[in-house]
């Protein structure tokens, strides 16, 4: 798993409006932080950038 800066996570977790990209489950709801997933992974050539992960609940 590749390290992504706080300042991404926490552009990644405004641009969410803190909640699950995939289900809109508020982060606020929740009783651990969201973890970042990469749209296109790493090994398909995904770069870390502010379009690529999503904050997304497991």
């Amino acid at each position: 798993m590749s390290y992504i800066s706080v300042a991404l996570r926490r552009l990644v977790t405004e641009r969410a409006r803190e909640q699950c990209e995939y289900c809109l489950f508020p982060q606020a709801a929740s009783l651990f932080a969201f973890e970042m997933e990469h749209i296109i992974a790493e090994k398909h050539d995904g770069i870390i950038r502010i379009f690529n992960p999503s904050s997304e609940k497991w």
